[in-house]
């Protein structure tokens, strides 16, 4: 079955409360016009491919599974008998795009462009618990992609304001197959767990996903 371009617009006008990009694929009119809108200005050009690496992850989330994309954005946004738990929906939607803007930026900087020294927002380590914030963005944009491939305990090293991660050594392909199906918070991190049955990490897979909901 054929499939519409993915147009993307570098844009001046702000949209959805003054973001600086968003994807909206649901509005893919056959290719026509633009469905990712970037409006990084002023920044580094690495911060301009970073933001378009987001919104593209967006898009292949949508392509990957239309029916599971389109309930955790009405459960995340729809609902407000569901407000207390929406976002956990949320979460599983910015977070995917939050490792894959990670993972390619700096597969693009440190590989490709050959700056070693190249470290993308601090690899996500300095992002504190939701519990000692009142900003929703720690409860949504979270480090759990990145947190499930590297080998990096941040409440070890920073204390207990920070992610309790005992998990490594998962691939960001691994990660996507689990993305499949995930229709909450909770089956994404179920679908984690099934990647590899003879994996023993099954407690600290809950440990993981549990700093942010439960």
């Amino acid at each position: 079955m054929l499939k519409p371009q993915v147009k993307i617009s570098a844009s001046q006008t702000q949209r959805q409360h003054n973001k600086t990009s968003h994807a909206a694929m649901y509005a893919r009119t056959l290719g026509v016009l633009p469905s990712i809108y970037i409006r990084e200005w002023d920044v580094s050009s690495y911060r301009v491919y970073s933001t378009t690496i987001h919104e593209l992850a967006h898009a292949a989330h949508w392509d990957m599974d239309r029916g599971a994309f389109r309930e955790l954005v009405k459960k995340a946004y729809d609902i407000p008998t569901n407000a207390s738990n929406s976002k956990s929906y949320v979460a599983v939607i910015e977070s995917w795009p939050e490792g894959v803007e990670w993972y390619f930026t700096t597969n693009r900087y440190k590989k490709y462009l050959n700056q070693n020294s190249f470290v993308y927002m601090d690899n996500y380590q300095y992002r504190i618990l939701p519990n000692y914030s009142s900003d929703d963005f720690y409860k949504t944009y979270t480090s759990i992609i990145i947190d499930l491939m590297d080998n990096f305990n941040q409440s070890v090293k920073y204390g207990r304001w920070y992610p309790v991660d005992r998990v490594k050594g998962y691939t960001i392909k691994q990660i996507e197959s689990a993305l499949k199906g995930a229709r909450s918070w909770n089956k994404f991190r179920d679908r984690i767990k099934n990647i590899n049955s003879s994996n023993n990490d099954d407690d600290e897979i809950d440990e993981l996903f549990a700093n942010w909901h439960k």
